[in-house]
């Protein structure tokens, strides 16, 4: 399913979402995020969509500390500033571990 595994403790310290190209055939093109979309899960409470503006996860942190083991963190509609102007690229969705 493409989801990826996680502990509370790596989510929360990740300061800011960045957009990577792994191995793309151009090196040093760089995408800026401008903001992203976040669905919070929890088999307790439900979904909790976010809206962010910028890479900043600091207005997620108190949320996502609520989560237990099985919740997920579904990061979608990332949207990018790049050479070629703004583009919206997928995201990724991670489960609590």
């Amino acid at each position: 399913d493409g989801s990826r595994s996680a502990s509370k403790v790596e989510i929360i310290s990740q300061r800011s979402i960045i957009a990577s190209l792994g191995n793309f055939y151009f090196k040093g093109v760089k995408y800026r995020v401008t903001g992203y979309d976040v669905i919070l899960y929890s088999k307790r409470n439900g979904s909790r969509p976010y809206k962010v503006n910028g890479s900043s996860t600091a207005s997620l942190r108190t949320a996502i500390k609520q989560l237990r083991s099985g919740d997920n963190v579904i990061i979608t509609n990332v949207r990018v500033k790049g050479p070629n102007g703004t583009s919206t690229i997928g995201g990724v969705p991670l489960t609590i571990r």
